[in-house]
């Protein structure tokens, strides 16, 4: 978890997991080669004890001779504005402080002082929810920057460890509620437990470690499994195949990576998972799938992960001569007169202003001779279903006059020298 040399933040609540860390780690500081500091944060909910906590947390880091940063924020109006769980808010708004404080203080790394037992509480937690392997992990002892050096350690070693040092420490009352599901199951749940099973804390926090090496080879194939995709555009595409000839667990997995490239949190559910691994088997080549914060669906041979189109790239749009307009990915210019590499119209047989628009149900063009439908032009180019509404639509009183990049009534071509307007659709 630390090298010698480093600066460590010790995430400082007031409370004896957190004072017993800080003890520690600033008493053993010069035999491990590292200097230690901390930081203290406030979230709001307990009012009447913040004063109380922090003065304990000067007083606890000027007798260790460590630096102390302390900061405070309103974890109810973050819950309100954000419409999450207060104590989900009061994470946030901790974790948020201790990156900054982190930075402002030169640390490396940023412990916190989660232990054995709170281990056990969420991996019991996960699994009444139904949780994955993942879930079963319980608290990473490291995740990036973020250490947790007692989470091997027991509740009772930690009392001990407080007692024989006479730590002063704050209790927090709100601990002895059944308030919440945490409370519940450390006050109710794990005392019943503990009398089947005397050693249940030790054995659960043994089989989380045990997940975590499971879940790490998982997630080392997924990512050996992703690094094929390509991504463009802020498109994340792979190969249908790839993701069907891989292992159910190492697939489902890559969804979640795929997703997070896509610019999505990939917190895909059971239900989202399942609906990946059909498509990837689907037969169906512009099948879709719906899911948080991102869309994935097929391309052919592909899967594409994707962030779903802005609506407001497909409203309709008036363009006039000697102007530009931005439509989705495209650009679309009509220029007065003769222009190298434009389509050059007639005016003449045109009622300016022109709409630019996507498609629509029963869209038909006439070229060669005959009208065409749009929608079977886009599928014989092999254009994807979900980019086909993001390709601009010129029309002359909804009279298709040309479509980006496929094709354009040659009855409005220009057959003089005068009177010409060019027109230009441009990726942007």
């Amino acid at each position: 978890m630390i090298s010698k040399g480093e600066r460590v933040l010790c995430a400082l609540s007031g409370g004896m997991d957190s004072v017993v860390l800080t003890h520690y780690l600033a008493a053993n500081a010069k035999n491990m080669g590292i200097t230690v500091c901390a930081a203290h944060f406030s979230h709001g909910i307990r009012k009447d004890a913040a004063q109380i906590e922090k003065q304990l947390c000067i007083s606890l880091c000027q007798n260790l001779g460590i630096e102390l940063i302390c900061g405070d924020g309103d974890a109810p109006a973050r819950a309100h504005k954000s419409k999450i769980g207060i104590e989900q808010a009061a994470r946030e708004l901790r974790y948020d402080f201790l990156r900054d404080a982190a930075s402002k203080l030169g640390a490396d790394k940023i412990a916190t002082a989660h232990h054995m037992n709170d281990n056990v509480e969420t991996v019991i937690m996960n699994a009444c929810r139904g949780a994955s392997v993942k879930g079963m992990c319980g608290i990473p002892p490291v995740r990036d920057e973020f250490i947790r050096p007692l989470i091997d350690t027991s509740r009772c070693e930690i009392e001990k460890y407080a007692g024989e040092h006479n730590l002063a420490y704050a209790t927090d009352v709100t601990n002895f509620e059944l308030c919440c599901r945490r409370n519940v199951v450390r006050l109710q749940l794990l005392p019943e437990m503990r009398k089947l099973y005397p050693d249940v804390d030790m054995l659960l926090n043994r089989f989380s470690a045990v997940a975590r090496r499971y879940n790490q080879a998982v997630q080392c194939k997924a990512q050996t499994l992703v690094s094929t995709c390509d991504i463009k555009n802020g498109e994340v595409t792979v190969n249908a195949a790839d993701l069907t000839a891989a292992d159910e667990a190492v697939a489902a997995r890559a969804f979640e990576l795929l997703c997070r490239l896509a610019g999505a949190d990939g917190m895909l559910s059971n239900r989202h998972i399942h609906a990946l691994h059909k498509l990837c088997r689907s037969a169906d080549p512009s099948a879709s799938v719906d899911l948080p914060g991102a869309r994935a669906f097929r391309r052919y041979d592909k899967i594409v992960f994707a962030k779903p189109v802005s609506k407001s790239a497909i409203e309709d749009k008036i363009i006039d001569i000697d102007s530009k307009i931005r439509f989705g990915d495209w650009e679309v210019q009509l220029a007065d007169g003769s222009h190298p590499g434009g389509l050059w119209l007639d005016k003449n047989k045109l009622s300016l202003p022109l709409g630019v628009r996507s498609r629509r149900e029963g869209d038909r063009i006439f070229i060669n001779g005959m009208h065409k439908s749009v929608k079977k032009l886009m599928i014989d180019q092999k254009i994807p279903k979900e980019m086909r509404d993001n390709i601009p639509v010129l029309v002359d009183n909804n009279k298709i006059v040309a479509i980006a990049g496929i094709c354009h009534d040659r009855s409005y071509a220009a057959d003089k020298e005068t009177n010409i307007i060019s027109l230009f659709f441009r990726r942007v």
